[in-house]
């Protein structure tokens, strides 16, 4: 069985509450953090591995956060994960400055390291920072599933065009409730034999 990771994509404040400096609309936010959720909860029984990757941008990128509307700033408040989620006790939160998840070394290496195959994504933007993420995960070989109610745009209007776009990169696409249905249970430790995935040394 292949070993798979869900991988949760900038679910923070600012991007989810209402008051958020960078938000989705109200709507979009209750779809995604019911799915990230649902899948969340679903992740002991199907084994996967659960992965967290925020934004926390530089202070001193004063062209960077004025475009972004100050969002998601390292220490900040925007910058937390919105609480509606229900983070599991130690699992892995790692930091990104830069629309790709992969330009932290430190997720890089806990998808070579465990053996990882298969990612099922969610998270936002899925124009931006899902979409650039999916790229790198493609080029190094991993088989990406992209959870359709789980991904959110700043504009409404974005929304299909870049589930579009991402199955054109050659990601899948599923809704979290027919990857639950379909999701028979799957051991927790990976096998020593599985090829890790080919991300550049």
């Amino acid at each position: 069985m292949k070993r798979t990771a869900l991988l949760l994509i900038d679910l923070q404040r600012d991007f989810l509450e209402t008051t958020g400096r960078l938000r989705v609309a109200e709507e979009d936010a209750r779809r995604v953090i019911k799915a990230a959720n649902d899948l969340l909860n679903h992740a002991p029984t199907a084994g996967w591995k659960v992965i967290f990757v925020i934004n926390q941008f530089r202070k001193n990128d004063w062209i960077g956060n004025f475009f972004r509307n100050q969002a998601a700033i390292e220490g900040s408040r925007g910058g937390e994960i919105d609480p509606r989620i229900g983070v599991p006790t130690g699992v892995p939160i790692f930091h990104k400055d830069r629309m790709d998840a992969f330009s932290n070394a430190g997720l890089v290496e806990a998808i070579r390291s465990g053996g990882i195959e298969e990612l099922i994504m969610l998270g936002l933007m899925a124009d931006a920072c899902v979409r650039a993420s999916t790229k790198s995960a493609m080029r190094a070989g991993l088989r990406v599933t992209v959870v359709s109610d789980g991904v959110a745009c700043e504009r409404q209007s974005a929304y299909q065009p870049s589930l579009r776009k991402l199955q054109k990169l050659g990601a899948s696409l599923a809704d979290s409730r027919n990857l639950i249905r379909s999701t028979v249970s799957m051991p927790a430790a990976a096998d020593p034999g599985i090829e890790k995935a080919g991300f550049p040394a």
